[in-house]
């Protein structure tokens, strides 16, 4: 969360991978893809590649169209959707600068 920029696009692969691999466990919801979520956003603040930008915005699908992966109940999976819902608006704004 606290990186600078290189670190971030280095590791970014290992977030991707992880939430795309990530299954709830019953019972053990811990708020991973809502605190990733908000690490992202705060990186999103800094100027990031295009293509990074591009990656950003697939995984905000990705994890949006598979909520119950990372919650077990509605209300976490409403929070965790408000959260990647706001980093897609981010990645929205940053790409309509772009043009």
């Amino acid at each position: 969360m606290f990186m600078g920029a290189s670190a971030f696009q280095f590791y970014f692969p290992v977030i991707d991978r992880f939430l795309r691999d990530a299954r709830h466990i019953e019972g053990q919801f811990d708020g991973q893809a809502w605190i990733l979520a908000k690490a992202i956003s705060s990186q999103m603040e800094n100027p990031l590649p295009e293509d990074l930008i591009g990656k950003i915005e697939k995984l905000c699908y990705h994890v949006r169209d598979n909520l119950s992966q990372y919650g077990e109940c509605k209300i976490e999976q409403e929070e965790i959707d408000n959260v990647w819902l706001e980093v897609e608006k981010r990645v929205v704004e940053l790409k309509s600068r772009e043009h």
